[in-house]
């Protein structure tokens, strides 16, 4: 019998401690609770001013660059030798600037951009080597941001080498004597043995220019067939000559070359859209986002929001119409925005993104 009371006490001791715990728990959530409710507006609040402090920061650093370059752009309408001149500069920031135009105009100037790879200032060393990438069409051999002299040198002598094999005839003596150089030191074209006979290996630019020069120079009333042809072919290389060919089609042939691009691209794996939404040529990153809005790609609005600030016009352009069919909204920018605008409308369709993001959470 005192057994059984002395059980019964400690039950008893038990259960009042569950509920003790439950209510100590039930009083901290609810203290967590109206914390969170307390500092979420904050939270948004600070989010907003920070969007606002960005949007400041890239209008400034807008109005900063065009501040720099335009005294150079104006030069640029003159001769290619003004830019050139503007590359040898005892000003780090003019130096700069002229290799940001030069990569905006695509200006052929290819050779000067090379020698500054071994610039003394780290920063025009990385610009250089985005533009040469930029005007090679994607042909990259360095060098990384962390080489050191003997691979940055290295880097130079291959880039001297692919200058060599282009077919620039206005170019032809100096790329020949560069070729010639570099073929002391190294040699400009690998070969391999198979079966006992010597193989050439053609670089992609080469016959990446090939396929080029075939369309290029080809009679309007062939240019639609090799067109299509190239918009059917698999492989990387018609993609690459679709895309360096553009700029030199007449406007009418142009049009359909940007629409073959497009609906090639358009059949890609989303993965590898997501890859070539950030590509080099602007070709190629405007043919993704028309891509994405033939696909209905959805998947693919985070990185076209990020288009909408694109150097290239036509870029850009294409990435908010695309936006427009894949969201059914439309923040601009305007045609004729100005840079002021256009990042008003930037920052209002990253925060409409936001909110749909937000709602895709609290549904979850």
């Amino acid at each position: 019998m005192i057994d059984y009371v002395v059980q019964h006490l400690r039950v008893g001791r038990n259960e009042e401690g569950d509920v003790a715990a439950n209510a100590t728990r039930a009083r901290s959530i609810a203290v967590e609770k109206r914390i969170y409710l307390t500092l979420a507006p904050l939270a948004n609040l600070l989010a907003h001013l920070r969007q606002q402090q960005l949007v400041q920061l890239r209008r400034e650093r807008l109005e900063s660059l065009r501040d720099r370059i335009q005294p150079l752009r104006e030069l640029s309408r003159e001769a290619p030798e003004s830019m050139r001149a503007q590359l040898r500069s005892s000003d780090p920031e003019v130096r700069l600037a002229a290799v940001h135009l030069i990569a905006l105009h695509r200006a052929r100037l290819e050779a000067d951009l090379i020698e500054l790879l071994n610039d003394k200032d780290r920063a025009i060393r990385r610009e250089a080597h985005q533009s040469l990438v930029r005007l090679a069409r994607g042909t990259d051999f360095g060098p990384q941001s962390n080489s050191n002299q003997p691979e940055r040198l290295q880097a130079i002598r291959r880039w001297q080498q692919w200058l060599a094999l282009q077919d620039r005839p206005e170019d032809a003596p100096v790329a020949q004597a560069r070729q010639a150089a570099a073929l002391e030191k190294e040699p400009a074209r690998a070969e391999a043995k198979a079966g006992g006979t010597v193989v050439a290996l053609r670089s992609t630019g080469a016959q990446v220019a090939r396929l080029v020069k075939e369309l290029v120079d080809a009679p309007a009333d062939q240019q639609g067939q090799l067109l299509e042809k190239l918009k059917e072919t698999e492989g990387a290389l018609p993609t690459l000559a679709l895309a360096a060919a553009i700029p030199r089609l007449k406007p009418a042939m142009q049009a359909k070359a940007r629409d073959a691009l497009a609906e090639r691209l358009a059949r890609l794996t989303t993965a590898t859209l997501r890859d070539k939404l950030a590509d080099d040529d602007p070709e190629i990153r405007r043919a993704v986002a028309v891509a994405c809005a033939l696909r209905n790609s959805r998947e693919h609005i985070a990185e076209l929001l990020v288009l909408l600030d694109d150097s290239e016009p036509v870029v850009a352009d294409a990435a908010h119409a695309a936006l427009k069919r894949l969201t059914k909204q439309d923040f601009g920018p305007k045609a004729d925005a100005t840079d002021s605008d256009r990042l008003q409308a930037i920052a209002a369709w990253h925060a409409w993104w936001k909110k749909q993001d937000t709602k895709v959470s609290q549904a979850r």
